[in-house]
């Protein structure tokens, strides 16, 4: 009995006076302050077949008529230059958002005259933007577009000075306009050839 009576009193002092300490379970987590990484290249090409749209070649008429004098058309045509002169004077082609298809005046008005005035102000001449009345303003932008190709102009725009190009910017083929060619207005003088419009994946859909 002595024993168990010291025992028991040891194992209640230790339990009194000893400091608790918490189960490893719910001690403080340690730092990780290093951890183990992998690289792994992901490649997803595959081999495709493509199928390319072409749009149809485009005739361009000319408006003029005469002998060509001058063939400016080896770089392609840009719009607000000449192109060709013919009977020495210059044919600018010009791109609006619509054909021109007659003379204008001032006063003029019409879709036509807008899309004028729009292209002289692109283009970095005095206008009218987005205004569809042929101004003093646009005379003098067209005046001084054609003196700057070697030209003079009252300002009223003669059809017979322009060729009209679907595009700021375009390459042409199968041209007529050469030097010493004789055109007539309203025939063909060259063509626009056609261009990649699209590319299509054969049997297949593309992803994101």
């Amino acid at each position: 009995m002595s024993i168990i009576v010291a025992a028991a009193v040891s194992v209640g002092a230790c339990a009194v006076f000893l400091p608790d300490r918490p189960p490893a379970l719910l001690g403080a987590s340690g730092e990780i302050i290093e951890a183990k990484v992998s690289t792994q290249q992901y490649c997803g090409s595959q081999t495709v077949t493509l199928i390319p749209s072409i749009s149809t070649s485009r005739a361009l008429l000319g408006n003029s008529n005469g002998t060509v004098t001058a063939d400016y058309s080896s770089g392609g045509l840009a719009s607000g230059r000449a192109c060709i002169r013919v009977n020495d004077r210059a044919v600018i082609a010009l791109n609006t958002a619509i054909p021109l298809y007659r003379d204008l005046h001032v006063e003029d008005r019409g879709q036509d005259v807008r899309a004028f005035n729009n292209e002289l102000n692109r283009l970095g001449y005095l206008s009218d933007p987005d205004s569809d009345r042929y101004s003093w303003n646009t005379q003098q932008g067209w005046k001084q577009l054609m003196a700057d190709n070697g030209s003079d102009s009252d300002g009223t725009l003669q059809l017979a000075d322009i060729l009209w190009i679907p595009e700021p910017n375009i390459s042409v083929g199968d041209w007529q306009a050469t030097a010493g060619a004789n055109i007539t207005q309203g025939t063909q003088i060259g063509e626009i050839p056609g261009a990649l419009v699209k590319l299509s994946i054969k049997n297949a859909t593309p992803s994101d």
